[in-house]
C-alpha cells in the first residue's frame, strides 16, 4: 500500500483546477441571444402604437425594434432599447398607416433572429377630402385649345385646406407635374396640337389623407390655318365727309370654317389704339367723333387656335361741318 502524503494531494488537486481553467469554455456574449417572441402591435391613437413581446434570452446587451408601412418592403429601425425591456409605446407612427412591426435581441456577438411579425393598423385623423370633380376641360373633350386652363373643384368634410398633385400625360399613367399645388386652376402652355391628354387631381389633406380624382382625359386642337386678311372696309379706306357716328364693317374668312372674334384698334394716330377685343362681329359702331378729323382704324381677325391675321391700317375724314 502507497500512502501519499497531503503534500501529494495538494498538488495533484491544483493540477486539477489548472486543466480545467484551460479547458474549452464561452462567456456570456460568445452567443447572439435567443430571439423574443409573443410580439404584438397594437394601436393606441392615430399616431401611437404600443408595442410587447417575451425576452427569452438573459445574455443580450438590448433590443432593436424595426417598422415598414405594408406597402413598402424596406425596415427601418424605430428605437434601440436597453436590455429586460418587454415593453414600448412607439410615437412617431403616421396615422390612418399600416405597419409592420418586429424586434430581435443583440449583444457583442450579434442580433438574433427577428421575433414573429405582428400587424396594425392607426386610425384616421378626421375625414378624407371629397373625390375631386366638375373638371375642365371636360371628360373626352376633342376641341381643347394648346393654351389651357385645367380646374376642378373639391371640398373637404372637416374644412381642412387642400393641396393638390396634379398628373398629365399622354397614357393612362400619367406622371406628376405638380407636387401641393395649392390653387384649383392650373395653366398650361404649349401643349402639343391634335394630341390626347390623360390628366388626374389628388386632394391631400393635413392629416396626409390622399383622395384621387377619376383619370379624365381630353384631346388639343389640329393646328389648322389662320384666318384670310380682312378686306373691304366700310368706310372705305382714305374717303372723306364720314359722319361723326359711322359704322365701320369689313368682311373676312377662314379656309378652315372656323369662327372668328376681331379685335378693333382705333385713335387718331397711325398706330391706332386697342379699344374691343374678341368682338364676335364684322361691324363696329363709334359715335363723337370731331369733325374734319383724320381716324384711323385696324382688325385683326382671330381663330379658335389663337391664330391672329391683321388687317392693313385704314383711315376715313370726318365731315367739315355740320348742316
Amino acid at each position: 500500500m502507497i500512502l501519499s502524503s497531503p503534500k501529494s494531494n495538494s498538488g495533484l488537486l491544483l493540477l486539477i483546477v489548472i486543466l480545467f481553467s484551460c479547458g474549452d469554455h464561452t462567456t456570456k456574449n460568445d452567443v447572439v441571444p435567443v430571439a423574443p417572441s409573443e410580439f404584438h402591435a397594437t394601436a393606441l391613437s392615430s399616431n401611437r402604437v404600443y408595442l410587447s413581446w417575451q425576452d427569452n434570452s438573459t445574455d443580450e446587451t438590448g433590443f432593436d425594434i424595426y417598422r415598414r408601412p405594408l406597402e413598402l418592403v424596406f425596415w427601418t429601425k424605430v428605437v434601440r432599447l436597453p436590455f429586460n425591456i418587454e415593453t414600448f409605446v412607439d410615437s412617431t407612427a403616421a396615422d390612418s398607416t399600416a405597419y409592420m412591426y418586429y424586434v430581435s435581441a443583440f449583444n457583442a456577438a450579434g442580433s438574433s433572429e427577428p421575433s414573429n411579425y405582428s400587424t396594425v393598423t392607426t386610425p384616421s385623423i378626421g375625414h378624407a377630402p371629397e373625390i375631386p370633380f366638375d373638371q375642365i376641360p371636360w371628360n373626352g373633350a376633342d376641341t381643347v385649345a394648346i393654351n389651357t386652363m385645367l380646374s376642378w373643384r373639391c371640398s373637404d368634410p372637416d374644412g381642412d385646406t387642400l393641396v393638390f398633385d396634379v398628373k398629365l400625360g399622354f397614357n393612362q399613367y400619367p406622371e406628376v407635374i405638380r407636387q401641393n399645388w395649392p390653387d384649383t386652376t392650373l395653366y398650361m402652355t404649349l401643349l402639343r396640337p391634335d394630341t390626347t391628354y390623360y390628366w388626374q387631381v389628388i386632394a391631400i389633406d393635413p392629416h396626409n389623407h390622399r383622395v384621387a380624382s377619376p383619370i379624365w382625359h381630353f384631346r388639343t386642337l389640329s393646328p389648322g390655318h389662320p384666318p384670310n386678311v380682312p378686306i373691304n372696309p366700310v368706310p372705305f379706306n382714305g374717303v372723306d365727309s364720314i359722319s361723326l357716328n359711322p359704322t365701320m364693317s369689313w368682311s373676312c374668312t377662314d379656309i378652315d370654317g372656323d369662327t372668328l372674334v376681331y379685335d378693333i384698334k382705333f385713335s387718331t394716330s397711325f398706330i391706332p389704339a386697342l379699344i374691343h377685343q374678341n368682338w364676335p362681329d364684322t361691324s363696329f359702331s363709334m359715335t363723337g367723333l370731331q369733325q374734319n378729323t383724320v381716324y384711323y382704324w385696324q382688325v385683326i381677325a382671330i381663330d379658335r387656335y389663337n391664330h391672329h391675321t391683321p388687317s392693313p391700317v385704314w383711315w376715313f375724314r370726318t365731315i367739315t361741318t355740320i348742316k
